[in-house]
């Protein structure tokens, strides 16, 4: 079984890693290097390091400046703090097409550490800036290809992680290999898709089995992986169904649900269309797993909520 690390310290650990064997990378953080784990990349490769201070804005363009002259920089930020650095995202990195590698620690409900923290905005001011790499592992299989993706793809790319513990690696869900845009699915036989971003898809997998257990239905799970680009595998597999249930650590305002629902919609869906994320309001500060199901985001209060419209496809 594997050891039961952070997401944060199996990150700092495949960068340390992959720097290994590519000397263009080079870490920035702004004031967080041990928050993000970069401590590990500054003993290392103390000249391929820079802790910028408390300058996101800065340590974004900086990153702009290092990708144009061919070099490979990966910033490590906080998702609350990346918010501080949007212009320069938009106008520095995304608009020059630069290879700006962005990970983004503390994505969705953060914990302890107050209503500043959580990390519930990225999916929504990320997604609308165009030709990015935007990803949301699930587990360590995911994690470790899309670290390579960020640094091979030539664009900007985020790559989005809770601070939390990782979970045992998903089973049954096919491809195993990671590819731009292209999610990966448990297939089910009945005609509800239940997807996750990122990490609740393990609360997909949850809300599957008590459909199992208490419906008789077995709803396939996807995990997304990618929040943009998106695949016309994606529409594909929705397109067949007549109910798709959304899950997402995020404001559900203009969020991944909001935008996938818009563009099924589009499409000419006529099934049910649900989707679950963070309420419009500031969250408080608590345990990661208490607000998660203040939220409704736990797998039993979201099984209860679609149970009726299940029940009856």
């Amino acid at each position: 079984a594997a050891k039961k690390t952070s997401w944060t310290d199996e990150v700092s650990d495949l960068l340390v890693e992959i720097a290994e064997e590519d000397e263009k990378i080079i870490a920035i953080t702004a004031a967080m290097p041990l928050g993000t784990g970069l401590d590990k990349f500054c003993k290392k490769f103390p000249h391929r390091f820079f802790d910028v201070g408390i300058a996101e804005s800065h340590a974004t363009v900086f990153a702009a400046g290092l990708a144009a002259k061919g070099l490979k920089p990966a910033v490590a930020l906080y998702s609350s703090f990346l918010q501080r650095a949007y212009d320069p995202v938009i106008h520095d990195v995304a608009l020059q097409e630069l290879p700006v590698s962005f990970f983004i620690d503390r994505a969705g409900f953060v914990g302890e550490d107050g209503p500043t923290h959580h990390g519930l905005f990225d999916i929504n001011f990320l997604l609308s800036v165009p030709g990015i790499v935007f990803m949301s592992p699930a587990d360590r299989n995911d994690l470790k290809q899309m670290m390579k993706i960020s640094f091979d793809c030539g664009k900007p790319s985020f790559l989005r992680y809770p601070r939390d513990k990782m979970r045992e690696d998903l089973v049954g869900f096919l491809p195993r290999d990671v590819q731009i845009g292209k999610p990966s699915v448990k297939e089910g036989n009945s005609p509800i898709a239940i997807i996750g971003v990122g990490t609740c898809v393990y609360t997909a997998v949850d809300v599957g089995e008590m459909m199992k257990e208490r419906q008789g239905k077995n709803p396939s799970i996807v995990n997304i992986r990618f929040i943009k680009p998106m695949d016309e595998e994606i529409f594909n597999i929705c397109m067949n169904k007549k109910a798709v249930i959304c899950i997402e650590e995020g404001s559900k305002i203009n969020g991944f649900g909001a935008f996938l629902s818009s563009s099924l919609h589009e499409k000419g869906y006529k099934g049910e269309f649900i989707f679950f994320g963070a309420e419009d309001s500031f969250q408080p500060h608590g345990h990661r797993e208490i607000l998660i199901k203040r939220a409704g985001l736990d797998a039993e209060t979201i099984y209860e909520k679609i149970a009726g419209l299940t029940a009856e496809l």
